[in-house]
């Protein structure tokens, strides 16, 4: 019987709340997690969340029946996105980091702890509701990229459109203000500017990112343009040359700007980005970023940006003035990208909070910046501020390499993990709290496939079989969503 109101009025449709991990039988990968878990973020359940600590890799069950795609690590949250078009988080959900509405917040008791001992917490991962396919025009795709900052998300998709959420301070979401978004919204002024973008890298108040390579009509058609990909754009804070913009003074940029002087005041597709730019000896191919400072990885060449303090810049340091009292520490500041000479054949690279590493073509893996934790893994806790091959890894055959705060993985032949530096929240998974300045194997792993890291917590991962097959958009869709139709329209009738 309807309800009292408007003839014909429908009920209201019950708030709709993120799915739990589907269950269809079969197991899709293996997930491992270790690290700090004292807010949930390794998704293993309430028990952990609150034991705060594990020290060694922990198969996250809910997780296995999921093909995985990519995870994005952050310090208290983790995302997780499927080849099957889902996005799943987990962790703190403070600032809206987490992307749920808060009324579903309040709904999942099953998946959000009321014992924890700083806030309402995930222990367990939960399906993004704003980010399912029925709440995404078609045009964008499917997820791309994944990236997670400390109190921030960021995710593109094949489309070129990026969405990010959580806390908008210093203008780092994009959205040209400095508002929190407790929900995933999507940058216009990259459609304004007619400009798709993936690769995102989500620095501690901060984003990078680069155009996405669009042919008229074809990929990217919703941008209507022609575009070259790898033109490198940032956005957020800028007080110590973070954004390489060469703007010096401090101002935060509150939409994503082409570090290239040349392309950024490309409005609406003003300017003719096809030709590409020649700030960099090619396209940028990968971006990472850490606290107030910047690495970009072009044709083999690494380019840093930012705060050097700690040597994270990977360049000679400027002789320090004589007359600078012991007490102030001292400043170093580079507003636009410097090449890192001593690294040639790099194919991938990777940032922590104040070091970053170097991976080359023939495995040789190469570390800078803060080693005040042994993060750098030569063996002492001297700081480095040029780039150093780590010698321990020399015959691993290293395939990839991920960076938390103060600590490190590498990810070598046979699927094995190594780990280094800090161990205080049991991130190294070796069963170690105390530090270790050289790398050590993680038992229990072999045959993973990708890695991934940030602040004090560490995952590995590996596919088992082929993607299942994708949920129809209608099969996605919430109980009484529209279904789309492939219906053609009837001609109209001649008169």
């Amino acid at each position: 019987m309807p309800p009292k109101g408007k003839k014909g009025a429908q009920s209201a449709a019950p708030p709709v709340l993120p799915a739990a991990i589907p269950r269809d039988g079969k197991v899709y990968s293996e997930v491992f997690a270790w690290g700090k878990s004292d807010v949930g973020q390794l998704g293993l359940g309430e028990a952990v969340m609150l034991a705060e600590k594990v020290t060694t890799p922990t198969a996250v069950e809910d997780l296995s029946y999921l093909h995985i795609k990519q995870i994005g690590a952050g310090p208290e949250h983790t995302l997780v996105a499927t080849t099957t078009g889902e996005m799943y988080s987990t962790g703190a959900p403070d600032s809206g980091k987490l992307g749920h509405k808060q009324a579903e917040i309040d709904i999942m008791d099953d998946a959000f702890s009321t014992v924890a001992p700083k806030y309402k917490c995930c222990h367990s991962f939960r399906e993004i509701n704003a980010l399912m396919e029925c709440n995404r025009a078609g045009v964008e795709g499917d997820f791309r990229d994944v990236a997670c900052g400390p109190e921030f998300s960021c995710c593109t998709m094949t489309g070129g459109h990026v969405y990010t959420w959580g806390d908008g301070a210093s203008g780092k979401l994009g959205h040209q203000d400095n508002n929190n978004k407790k929900l995933p919204t999507k940058i216009s002024a990259l459609r304004e500017k007619k400009v798709p973008a993936n690769r995102p890298a989500c620095g501690f108040d901060h984003i990078l990112m680069v155009t996405a390579s669009a042919e008229y009509g074809e990929v990217g058609k919703e941008f209507g343009v022609t575009i070259s990909g790898g033109l490198p754009m940032a956005m957020g804070a800028n007080d110590a040359g973070q954004l390489g913009l060469g703007d010096q003074s401090g101002r935060p940029q509150w939409t994503p700007q082409m570090l290239d002087p040349k392309l950024r005041s490309n409005v609406e597709g003003s300017v003719d980005a096809k030709a590409g730019s020649n700030m960099f000896p090619g396209p940028v191919t990968m971006l990472a970023a850490g606290q107030s400072f910047s690495l970009a990885l072009a044709a083999g060449t690494v380019w840093s940006w930012g705060t050097g303090n700690a040597g994270q810049l990977g360049v000679p340091k400027p002789p320090d003035d004589p007359k600078r009292p012991s007490f102030i520490p001292q400043r170093i500041h580079c507003h636009l990208p410097a090449h890192i000479t001593t690294l040639r054949s790099v194919k991938y690279i990777a940032a922590g909070q104040q070091f970053a590493v170097a991976l080359c073509d023939n495995s040789s893996v190469f570390a800078w910046g803060a080693n005040d934790k042994g993060q750098l893994g030569l063996g002492d806790e001297k700081e480095r501020p040029e780039p150093v091959k780590v010698e321990a890894l020399e015959d691993k055959k290293v395939s990839q390499v991920a960076l938390g705060q103060s600590h490190a993985l590498a990810l070598i032949e046979g699927g094995k993990v190594m780990a280094w530096g800090s161990a205080q929240g049991g991130q190294l998974g070796t069963g170690a709290t105390k530090n270790t300045n050289s790398p050590e194997e993680v038992s229990g792993l072999s045959d993973m496939q990708s890695i991934a890291a940030a602040g004090n917590v560490s995952w590995a991962w590996r596919n088992l079989c082929a993607a299942p097959a994708k949920k129809r958009k209608a099969e996605a869709a919430a109980a009484g969503a529209d279904e789309p139709t492939t219906k053609k329209r009837a001609p109209k009738k001649k008169k």
